[in-house]
């Protein structure tokens, strides 16, 4: 019974073990996504305001 219970918690860890690295890739995928949209909202914004900027600009130049 104690050899049963040894096998059955090691298992259980092996199982633990493998959904932490699971876990661990999904986070880093998720991270990486997530890096993608923040430069991509950057990039928008960008866009968005150097029309804005450039017009200012030549309005102080006059």
């Amino acid at each position: 019974e104690i050899i049963e219970s040894i096998r059955f918690l090691t298992n259980e860890y092996d199982r633990l073990k493998k959904l932490e690295v699971i876990q661990k890739a999904k986070i880093t995928e998720l991270e990486q996504e997530l890096d993608v949209v923040k430069k991509e909202n950057k990039r928008m914004r960008d866009e968005k305001l150097a029309p804005i900027a450039l017009k200012i600009m030549q309005e102080r130049k006059g």
